[in-house]
């Protein structure tokens, strides 16, 4: 298929491929109810930065694993409540192959199985124990609009569950 700022598809069929050739996608909300399509669809963005102010725009990025493994994906950002210091976003996608591993924020306020279920198919999809892949760090692929270095970030392993003893 040849990519077009036409192109609509939802978020789970898109691949590194899609983002060598648009950085930068959007959930297209304003089109939810059009034939086929849902709240999951997205589109390409033509800027070749990230608006800087836009909510949840997903951005190529490169994901490095603790033990020094790369891999490609991207990163749902929302620029607008972001700060020069802190990166607003609601994480991201690391693709293995044609597989995409869904990634959240391990200690924010998700729920404890979603945290599970994040590091279980990391760990089992990379074939690498939580130890190899976290804290897995990110860097956005491309600017976001008006700054002049790629943002960075990282995902660390969640706590701990603490035992109680009895």
């Amino acid at each position: 298929m040849k990519l077009t700022k036409k192109t609509r598809m939802p978020v789970d069929k898109l691949t590194h491929a899609h983002f060598e050739v648009f950085p930068v996608w959007e959930y297209a909300s304003d089109e939810e109810g059009d034939e086929g399509m849902d709240e999951t669809w997205v589109r390409p963005v033509s800027a070749k930065q990230v608006p800087a102010d836009e909510y949840s725009q997903l951005v190529t990025a490169t994901f490095t694993t603790a033990n020094g493994r790369q891999f490609a994906g991207f990163m749902s950002v929302s620029p607008v409540c972001s700060t020069k210091k802190v990166l607003d976003h609601s994480g991201g996608t690391l693709f293995h192959g044609l597989q995409q591993c869904c990634l959240i924020d391990l200690n924010g306020p998700a729920i404890d199985f979603l945290k599970k279920e994040c590091v279980d198919e990391l760990e089992n999809v990379l074939k690498l124990s939580s130890k190899e892949i976290f804290p897995l760090s990110f860097v956005l692929g491309t600017l976001i609009e008006g700054e002049s270095k790629l943002r960075k970030g990282m995902f660390t392993a969640p706590p701990k569950s603490k035992s109680k003893k009895r």
